[in-house]
């Protein structure tokens, strides 16, 4: 059989994939460490810092999902250049 052919713009995904994933992931953790003095700085109870946290986890989802959608109708380079403008 053939040999493995790699592309380069499959590891420009993987890595900017991973990247955004890192990102949420020290947002959740950055957070959790300091939604008590936010809470007691801002007045308001823990439960409303913590709903941050919370929303942006349930704004990710729709995101993929339409991000998904145009991958596959625009095709990959399309939809980065329309994602990064």
């Amino acid at each position: 059989m053939g040999e493995f052919v790699t592309y380069s713009t499959r590891w420009f995904v993987l890595k900017a994939v991973v990247l955004m994933n890192m990102g949420c992931y020290l947002l959740n953790v950055s957070l959790a460490a300091v939604s008590t003095s936010a809470a007691k700085y801002y007045e308001v109870s823990g439960d409303k810092i913590d709903i941050i946290s919370i929303s942006q986890n349930l704004v990710s989802i729709p995101g993929i999902w339409i991000g998904i959608f145009l991958i596959e109708k625009l095709e990959l380079i399309k939809s980065l250049r329309l994602a990064s403008g």
